[in-house]
């Protein structure tokens, strides 16, 4: 975390450790490591699926209360999970869908957006969601959750986690990215043809075009800084005022996968 905020980063997306399962005071105080060793904000990020060891609503609870740690990121598909981190946290900390078909009613309990997969590809069509919820307009959000809920479930195929449904996708759009790396590998020809039918029928983000993309440098991380200076350096957030926090929602025209309530944008910067 601090070779990464010595480099410019607004901020970390902190997933529980996979492989050993920590027990919950574990996660606890890794976090709360992880919050101190810099000033800028975290968004925990629990997703039992993939890592084996699920975050409960009374862990995210106790670190809501570490300043830096500004909210979740909820992959868990558990709704009553959900429902009782948005009942027990403290103060301003914002609980994001982790999963696509998830977005709907994780606003419904509370939530402010999603951390998303689909949204690289139709981030118009999923902001159009959230912007519905929020307006007040909960009919024309369902419809929109409803009209999404194919492509969301499609970018997932059984036994076929992210990246390489999105990436197929993304390809099929005409904005190339490279093949997974091992041990993903790509989608086959058989799934891609349903998926291409699939993705004809939304309305695809207008930066999905061809672009040449040159990397006119190679950057070398730092030494680990001394964190005084790092302090100095490094923004620090301010939890009671969210359009301030130097870890933003990003526009659709960006970098699309983080969506909220509140909305504004941070320049991307991939040289």
């Amino acid at each position: 975390s601090r070779q990464a905020a010595a480099i410019g980063v607004h901020g970390f997306l902190q997933v529980t450790p996979y492989y050993n399962k920590p027990p919950q005071d574990g996660l606890v105080k890794h976090f709360e490591t992880i919050a101190a060793a810099t000033p800028l904000p975290n968004i925990l990020y629990n997703v039992p699926a993939r890592t084996n060891v699920n975050m409960t609503a009374e862990t995210v609870a106790r670190l809501s209360g570490v300043d830096n740690i500004m909210g979740v990121k909820e992959a868990s598909g558990d709704f009553d999970q959900i429902a009782e981190i948005a009942r027990t946290v403290e103060g301003e900390f914002h609980i994001y869908s982790g999963n696509d078909s998830d977005t709907f009613l994780v606003l419904a309990l509370g939530g402010v957006g999603v951390i998303s997969v689909q949204s690289h590809l139709v981030s118009g069509e999923t902001r159009r969601l959230i912007d519905s919820f929020v307006e007040g307009d909960q009919e024309a959000a369902r419809r929109q959750h409803f009209r999404l809920l194919p492509i969301a479930r499609a970018l997932f195929p059984t036994g076929w986690p992210t990246p390489p449904p999105i990436k197929a996708a993304l390809n099929m759009s005409g904005f190339e990215v490279a093949k997974p790396r091992l041990p993903l590998v790509e989608l086959p020809d058989d799934m891609c043809s349903g998926l291409r039918q699939l993705v004809k029928s939304y309305e695809l983000d207008a930066f999905l075009e061809p672009v040449a993309v040159s990397v006119s440098r190679v950057i070398e991380l730092p030494p680990f800084p001394d964190l005084e200076r790092l302090a100095t350096a490094v923004p620090t957030c301010e939890r009671c005022a969210p359009p301030s926090l130097p870890f933003p929602s990003i526009t659709n025209t960006e970098f699309p996968n983080i969506f909220s309530a509140v909305s504004f944008s941070m320049p991307l910067d991939i040289t």
